[in-house]
């Protein structure tokens, strides 16, 4: 075999493996891809999710409970939950930034009161009170006392609120988020998959009746 016919069999060769690889890196990504939207569209039995709990229309959010952005987005989650609720289910998933020294706290007095069933209670009143506390150096105390207007068990909150069982799950939801590529608050996804930010109630409803009408 001449030295031309090596070269060509040589350059044929490395072509195809460079094909092969990329194709195997493809794949590896799509498949990352696709396991990120069913991480993102799945409910666990640790999720906290409101509207319909059965819907095939899912909207997550990763959120800081002392992020002004998510504080914003509070009032414009509550008023497309009050209209879409029916359709929908709703997910809540932490994730506290490194730079709001607070966002951790409120994080585990809304786990704490959820093991009382009152998550939803306690993240409203957090949200809805988010310039008392965003900058306080005693939101233990503030929090305490959102637990007695809710009638929880103070002793039972306490304790919870310092339990490692609350504190890693707001850290499973960190991770997850992290490994999606999250780095912000709020971060929203719809059947899995990241969304534009809406500006208003009345965007982030017609992304929602855009997902309802896809699925009919």
């Amino acid at each position: 075999m001449n030295i031309n016919k090596i070269i060509s069999w040589g350059t044929f060769i490395l072509i195809i493996g460079l094909i092969v690889v990329g194709m195997i890196a493809s794949a590896r990504k799509s498949a990352k891809a696709n396991g990120f939207i069913e991480i993102m569209n799945t409910a666990s039995t640790t999720d906290w999710i409101t509207g319909n709990a059965s819907s095939t229309i899912t909207l997550t959010e990763y959120s800081d409970f002392q992020c002004p952005a998510c504080a914003f987005y509070y009032p414009i989650v509550e008023k497309t939950l009050k209209e879409r609720g029916d359709k929908i289910r709703f997910i809540y998933r932490n994730f506290p930034l490194p730079q709001h020294q607070n966002a951790m706290s409120a994080a585990q007095a809304a786990g704490a009161a959820g093991k009382q069933g009152k998550f939803w209670e306690m993240y409203s009143m957090i949200f809805g009170t988010h310039d008392k506390w965003e900058n306080s150096t005693t939101t233990v105390d503030t929090f305490r006392e959102y637990a007695v207007k809710l009638g929880l068990d103070i002793q039972k909150f306490d304790a919870d609120y310092l339990s490692d069982d609350v504190k890693q799950k707001i850290l499973n939801d960190e991770q997850q988020g992290s490994a999606a590529g999250i780095n912000s608050t709020p971060t929203f996804y719809l059947n899995g998959k990241k969304t534009k930010m809406p500006e208003n109630s009345v965007d982030f409803v017609k992304l929602i009746d855009e997902a309802i009408s896809t699925k009919i």
